[in-house]
């Protein structure tokens, strides 16, 4: 399955391997993990609309659930699952015209972060991890058109719905929360302090699709070790700084900008892109140097 962020499946380091887009769960199994933080639900009277998803058990084959019409503009996606286990969702939007169901196709066989650039057209939105005790939650701004939903959450396949966005305009997104994490290729820069709770906007300034892997560690120090085993493609001895994993975010395409919903406890973190693109030489990218230590306090 991919987890955490992404819900389920993520690559191992620069070799995509389970869990299709996030948090690495090769390393996270020799971690002496702790349980994941939940989300935050954030709603006051001046937030966006919500909309509402459903993801089915982890069986690669069932469809997630949801509305096949959505208002254009600023919108809460709120994604939600009863199945045990791990989940992610992948927010997808298709060029015009598109054929949905040979995308749907394609999508089905992905097998890691990769494959969606290779999906021609096709735009990564944004996406998050899910599970029963916890909804993933994300602020997009969305323009008109068909987009796709798709369950990270089993590495037997990828089932995703469509959906509609009618035509004209919303409200774009609302004002930058207190933080921002920045994608470039290949670095985060971050504005502001990361919150324990509440929004931090994602937005993707590089030319390729990027991750938000966020792994809890004991401290500074630790946070400074795995930062070198992840650069060097190190998974034992990442997996000995593992001590969990805070809010990731999945697939973010460039230029593209979302609000992520998180919950993370005070301490050390480091924070890790896996995806591996063709521009970067069979490289990914946190060999190219995409890993980051941060605290949140």
């Amino acid at each position: 399955m991919w987890a955490g962020a992404a819900g389920g499946r993520v690559p191992a380091m620069s070799t995509p391997t389970p869990r299709h887009l996030l948090l690495p769960l090769a390393l996270a199994a020799l971690a002496a993990t702790g349980a994941t933080a939940a989300l935050a639900t954030a709603e006051d009277a001046a937030a966006p609309p919500t909309v509402r998803f459903a993801l089915a058990a982890a069986d690669g084959r069932t469809a997630p659930t949801g509305p096949a019409t959505v208002p254009p503009g600023a919108v809460r996606i709120d994604v939600a699952t009863k199945a045990k286990g791990m989940h992610g969702f992948q927010l997808l939007r298709l060029p015009a015209g598109a054929d949905v169901p040979a995308i749907q196709q394609r999508v089905s066989k992905a097998r890691s972060d990769d494959d969606f650039e290779a999906l021609g057209g096709v735009v990564a939105v944004g996406g998050t991890g899910v599970s029963a005790r916890r909804k993933g939650s994300i602020v997009v701004d969305l323009t008109s058109g068909t987009y796709l939903l798709a369950d990270l959450s089993s590495q037997k396949g990828v089932p995703s719905v469509p959906f509609t966005v009618g035509e004209g305009s919303g409200p774009g997104l609302p004002a930058a929360p207190a933080a921002t994490i920045s994608m470039f290729d290949y670095k985060y820069e971050i504005a502001g302090k990361l919150p324990r709770k509440g929004d931090v906007r994602i937005v993707n300034k590089g030319k390729r699709n990027h991750i938000v892997v966020v792994f809890k560690t004991a401290d500074a120090k630790g946070s400074a070790r795995l930062v070198k085993a992840v650069r060097a493609d190190d998974q034992r001895a990442a997996g000995k700084e593992i001590r969990g994993e805070g809010t990731s975010a999945n697939a973010v395409g460039p230029g593209q900008a979302h609000d992520l919903t998180v919950a993370n406890a005070p301490g050390n973190y480091v924070l890790v892109c896996f995806v591996k693109s063709k521009q970067s030489k069979g490289k990914a990218h946190n060999a190219l140097g995409m890993v980051k230590a941060v605290t949140v306090k």
